[in-house]
């Protein structure tokens, strides 16, 4: 890619890990599953893509969330709930009652690869600057 230019190529924080090692020629330590991508090859030629799951974990409120095309299944305190993004970009309308297999499927998803991740620290916390009034209330 030029410098300067603009992908619309999803990524998350912990990719930027894994792109980082790969450009430097080093490798992570196998006792520490990184959870992102390297996206190098993304950076490197306009017409690579990256078509994966997104996964996120946190300790806040025990979020965990996956995301595969235009379908998201975040679980907050406990809840899952399943979006069409595509539909419905701010997460209101929930489609576990419509889509009754999918919201399973991808919970499976999501909870496999939290248990091959590392543990999070239990120091890993939040400060949230704006307050629990900003926070989705699913």
């Amino acid at each position: 890619m030029a410098p300067g230019g603009m992908r619309a190529q999803h990524c998350l924080m912990m990719d930027c890990t894994a792109t980082l090692l790969a450009a430097g020629g080093a490798t992570a330590d196998p006792a520490f599953a990184l959870g992102g991508d390297d996206r190098g090859p993304v950076l490197r030629d306009a017409v690579h893509t990256c078509r994966r799951p997104m996964r996120r974990r946190m300790n806040h409120r025990s979020q965990r969330a996956l995301r595969g095309g235009r379908w998201t299944s975040p679980r907050v305190a406990g809840r899952a709930h399943l979006f069409d993004i595509s539909a419905d970009e701010p997460e209101r309308a929930h489609r576990t009652d419509r889509e009754p297999e999918r919201p399973a499927a991808m919970r499976r998803a999501r909870e496999d690869w939290n248990a091959a991740m590392s543990p999070i620290p239990d120091d890993a916390t939040v400060s949230l600057g704006d307050g629990a009034q900003h926070l989705a209330q699913w």
